[in-house]
Formats: structure tokens, sequence, C-alpha cells
């Protein structure tokens, strides 16, 4: 059998060795595209092999990081709007409506102190008087409160307490659409409400990070196996009325093959497993883990159930299937794996999601799970008020959530917008010198 922690240590040794390579490739890449403002990615490390299996264009865990963690992310936003938006005048910042959650407001009051130190004048507002009342009163888990201002469009103009606002940084990640007071104004909002699940498909995201991924680990001289997601799939399906689940299992099965294959070559001893996603999904919904077709073609009425629908009850029609990649990550001894928080695509801060109920291979990103910061700041030990842990996380685990926020970004461009499908999603390549 192989040893895992020697072919997780040669991986690393590799990727260090080749680090003017790693910032080559990023480099000529961002010269093509325009970085996302901020992404998230979650990252599954193995041992064997790393991937990030979801990525976020409206990150709503700000409040989880290490509070050392805003000195990177406020030089990054500043950055960002002196290369993109130099004379822009007042921001409105725009939460998510739904939820009045304490810990919610709470990373909406630390983007709000980003931009602050940042130097980006900006308001948070709601074009919902419910909500700018609603959030009066509510103390975050710092201990702080946080006001909202109403929102108001006049003649395509957007107002934001009365203030005119010349550009829309939403934290709202527009699954339902684009909200209202939008439609017609004519401002700038970023990110895209076009990468809102209203629109953006799970399926684009990983044809591309597999594309670059792929890339990379070849310009570097590593098996793209160990940095990619297989991934499937599968449209036309409905799960409360069991159509399409024989196609969804058949994708199940050539994936589940495909990584026995793998595992037995490199000497792996363990399961494979898929994880079957909702195209669209987000809030860790819509997720099925299986180890066999039949787990998801015999799938039982509650199962079914809980398939059919995603955030706020929009139906599931689509989905991927996608390889399951473990985690050997452990957090107090429960199963853990760790969330990487970017802007301009460098990663500014990370903590870890836990979970004491669930094993490797389950989907983490449900009700039970636990955060910690991961502190990788001079000086945070020094901090005894906040629980976290300090250390550094993997090369490869870095380098999986990078690649993430630089498929985000392609998502971001007309053409692969326009694409009707994954399969007419291509990514350029590059030369690394």
């Amino acid at each position: 059998m192989v040893d895992i922690d020697r072919l997780h240590d040669a991986n690393e040794r590799l990727i260090g060795e080749h680090t003017p390579d790693v910032k080559r490739f990023f480099s000529a890449h961002y010269d093509n595209v325009r970085p996302a403002i901020y992404t998230s990615s979650d990252v599954r490390d193995a041992g064997f092999k790393a991937a990030s299996v979801d990525a976020n264009a409206f990150p709503a865990g700000f409040n989880n990081l290490c509070p050392r963690s805003r000195e990177g992310a406020v030089k990054e936003v500043r950055r960002y709007f002196e290369r993109h938006h130099p004379d822009i005048g007042r921001v409105l910042l725009l939460p998510e409506d739904h939820t009045r959650n304490p810990y919610y407001i709470e990373n909406v009051r630390y983007l709000s102190t980003i931009l602050d130190e940042a130097g980006v004048v900006h308001s948070i507002g709601s074009a919902d008087p419910e909500v700018v009342y609603g959030v009066q009163g509510i103390t975050t888990p710092s201990g702080e409160t946080v006001d909202y201002s109403l929102v108001t469009r006049r003649n395509g103009e957007l107002f934001v307490g009365g203030k005119k606002v010349d550009l829309v940084f939403s934290n709202n990640d527009f699954t339902t659409g684009r909200p209202d007071v939008l439609k017609g104004a004519d401002v700038p909002v970023i990110p895209d409400p076009r990468l809102g699940w209203a629109h953006r498909t799970k399926a684009k995201h990983f044809a591309l990070y597999n594309a670059l991924a792929t890339q990379l680990a070849e310009t570097i001289g590593l098996d793209p196996w160990h940095l990619t997601v297989p991934t499937r799939e599968i449209a036309a399906v409905d799960f409360k009325g069991r159509e399409g689940l024989e196609r969804v299992g058949e994708a199940a099965a050539a994936i589940l093959q495909e990584t026995q294959e793998r595992y037995d070559t490199l000497g792996i001893d363990a399961t494979p497993r898929v994880f079957v996603k909702d195209a669209a999904g987000t809030y860790g919904m819509g997720i099925l883990s299986a180890t066999t077709p039949e787990d998801i073609t015999s799938l039982n009425n509650r199962g079914r159930q809980k398939m059919d629908k995603g955030k706020y009850g929009h139906k599931v029609h689509r989905v991927i299937v996608q390889e399951g990649v473990p985690t050997r990550d452990k957090i107090k001894e429960a199963t853990a794996e760790p969330v990487v928080y970017m802007i301009r695509g460098r990663p500014i801060g990370a903590f870890y999601r836990y979970h004491p109920e669930r094993d490797d291979g389950d989907n983490l990103n449900q009700p039970g799970m636990k955060f910690l910061p991961v502190c990788q700041h001079k000086g945070c030990h020094e901090d005894e008020k906040a629980e976290k842990v300090s250390v550094c996380l993997p090369n490869i685990e870095h380098l999986a959530a990078e690649l993430a926020a630089l498929a985000l970004a392609y998502e971001g461009t007309e053409e692969v917008m326009a694409a009707a499908d994954s399969s007419e999603v291509k990514v350029p390549a590059v030369k690394v010198a």
C-alpha cells in the first residue's frame, strides 16, 4: 500500500520547488481575465490528492476568519478598487435580505470594516424597509450592531439613505435573480449578478477548474489527477418523480470505476465515493453521497425529497456527479475541511469547517457543523480571547483554492456565460517561460 504521508510530502515539495512557475502561470492567466473581487473555496485534501470541491462568488463567512486576516484583505481590496474603480464615489454594500442571523450580520460588519479601512466610501443598504428596520437592535457575536439604510431607485439611479450610489458591491448571491431595485438601474454591480445561482452552474465551474488544474499540473510535472475532481453533468432530472435517476447512476458508476482503478494503481486502501450535487446549489443543500449506483437509483422517498429542492425551494432539474475526495483533516478529532477566502484571487485567510458526527467522505456543510479560524499571522498566539488553530495550510490546498478563484474569474467572461453547457467551456493556453 502507498505511504500517503510520503506521497503528500512529495507533492508538496514539487509544488514548492516550482513556486516561480506557479506564480507565472497565474500572472499569465490574469493578463487575460479580471480577478473576482472575492471568492471562497471548500477544499478537500485526502493526502494523495487535493481539490476545490465548491466555490462561492459571494462568500458570506468572513466572520469565521481570524481577525488578523483583515490586514491582507484591506490591502487587496484597496488594490482592486485602485486598479478597476479608481474614481468611484459611494459604494452600496448589498447584503442578503433573507436573514437576520447575527452571524451573517457579523459577516456584513466585517466586510464593511474592510471597505472602511481600504478607504472605500460606502453604505450598507436594502430596498426592503422590513430588513432595514429588522436589523436594528441585533447584536452580533462580537457585541457590535450594524446599521442598514434604505435603497431606492429614481430615474435609473440608485440611492442609499438618500445618497447617490456609483457602484454596488453585492454579498447577495442572487439565487432568485437580480433584486427589483437593481432592475433598470444604470449602476455597475460586482460581482456580476450572472454569477448568482439563478444563472451559474457548477458544471461550467468544474470544467474550468479541471482544465486549469490540468494545465498547471502539466506545467510543473504533477500528475493532474492529484489536483482535479472528475465531474459529469446530468440534465432533465426529477428526484421526486424518479426521472433521470438511472442516468445519474450510470455517471456515478463510471466515476466510481475510474476512481477505483486509480486507487488500485496507487495502492490506496479506500472506498471510492461520489457526490451528487444540485448544479445550481448552495448552503450545502441538494447533496447526496454515494458509494454505489444503487445508492442513487434506489433512493428512498425521504432522500428524494431532500434532493428535490434547493435554496429558497427551487426545483432541482440538473445535477453534477463528482468524485468524492475524502478529507484527512481533523479538528478536535472531528472530520474537517478548510474553507479558503480570497480577494483578487489571492488567499487572505481561512477557517476549518468541522463536524463531529460525519466521516471523512461526508458532506460537512450541514446542520451540526462548527467553524474554527485558521491563524497564520504573527502575534496571534498572544490573543487568547478567540478559539483558533495556528497552522499553515499545505501548498496544494492553497493551490486548489487559487485555481477555483481563477475558474470563477473565467466564469464571469462573456464567452463562458454565453456557452450553452460545460462542454463548450474552454480556457486559453498560456506560456510559462
